[in-house]
């Protein structure tokens, strides 16, 4: 009579489980990099757009030079609000504002520079320079590493993308 054996031993299972964990522990740093690197890349992308577009906003809907000062009824503002987690494109006038809301992606944050933990509003006026304040610094990053990406409005409403550590 022949004798066979059919399936694994435990112990070709557990050496098998060990091997796995090795090998995982060995890429995981690097998929965490990875992901820290495209989030960071695409929330300042998206960020960038969304600027773009309300100071867009701002300077389509500007008042007609024909009008004389008096101000239209679809004069409209662009403007976005950080808060670190997130950020909202609002538009419309200062009486009835509507507005998109964009959650960044985890562990990523989106401050304005040197003020980690407030909210910050930039606006546009109408000829897309900003609207009331200094030039301005966004750093966009991940908690707990360091790098990350800066957009930079200045007084005028250049807006330009730093890549590099901040």
């Amino acid at each position: 009579m022949v004798k066979t054996d059919h399936g694994f031993m435990l112990v070709e299972i557990i050496i098998a489980v060990i091997v796995l964990l090795i090998m995982s522990t060995a890429i995981l740093p690097k998929v965490v990099t990875f992901y820290r690197q495209a989030a960071i890349e695409y929330e300042t992308e998206q960020l960038l757009t969304t600027l773009r577009r309300a100071q867009s906003i701002s300077r389509t809907t500007a008042e007609d030079a024909g009008t004389f000062g008096v101000r239209s009824n679809r004069l409209q503002e662009g403007l976005v609000r950080l808060n670190g987690t997130s950020y909202t494109l609002n538009t419309g006038k200062s009486s009835t504002w509507s507005g998109i809301k964009h959650y960044l992606l985890p562990f990523i944050r989106a401050n304005k520079h040197g003020s980690p933990n407030g909210e910050t509003t930039v606006m546009f006026n109408e000829n897309g320079g900003l609207k009331n304040t200094s030039p301005l610094t966004i750093d966009i990053y991940a908690n707990g590493f360091s790098g990350g990406r800066q957009i930079i409005i200045d007084q005028a409403g250049r807006i330009r993308l730093e890549r590099g550590t901040i």
